[in-house]
């Protein structure tokens, strides 16, 4: 560890968080610790920022899937809980929850995002701060570059799998 400088241990905090949430989406899933490894994974990826110099923040800062992930941790810090349907939200819930029941007594469940709701959020958020508009157009333009792609509907590990790996090819 001592041979890491802040972004890398981030970096590494941040594939364990990944990989953990990818352990409990099934067989013996636990959407409790799914929600909390998702937040942690978001909070820990994008502190990346803060621990660069100038120049790698300009350069992920460039990068739609980092800003992708950083709306979405602006969004899970300060609006809504995204893995959690909760009474008390701000917004209406953009993540849904795909359930696999599979002949054994295992359950598997994956997140599933939903990019209207995002995009009803995301314009919501600018309104109320209008600071956000550059980290969620690069959001948006992530979503439609997805969409154009037919990859919409895909887990949400995917796009985590993809931020991690765009901040690695910079750190």
């Amino acid at each position: 560890m001592q041979n890491l400088d802040s972004g890398n241990l981030r970096w590494a905090e941040a594939e364990y968080f990944l990989n953990q949430y990818i352990s409990n989406t099934g067989p013996h899933d636990s959407y409790f610790l799914m929600i909390c490894y998702l937040d942690a994974f978001l909070y820990t990826l994008i502190s990346i920022e803060e621990l660069v110099n100038q120049s790698v923040r300009n350069e992920l800062h460039q990068k739609d899937a980092f800003l992708f992930l950083k709306a979405l941790r602006n969004t899970n810090a300060h609006h809504i809980v995204l893995g959690a349907r909760l009474k008390d939200s701000k917004f209406s819930h953009p993540v849904t929850p795909d359930i696999t029941i599979d002949e054994s007594p295992y359950t598997f469940t994956e997140l599933r995002l939903e990019f209207d709701g995002l995009r009803q959020i995301f314009t919501a958020i600018e309104k109320q701060r209008p600071g956000e508009k550059r980290t969620l157009d690069g959001a948006r333009r992530f979503m439609a570059l997805l969409e154009s792609q037919n990859r919409n509907t895909d887990v949400i590990e995917n796009f985590m799998r993809e931020g991690l790996d765009e901040v690695a090819s910079i750190l």
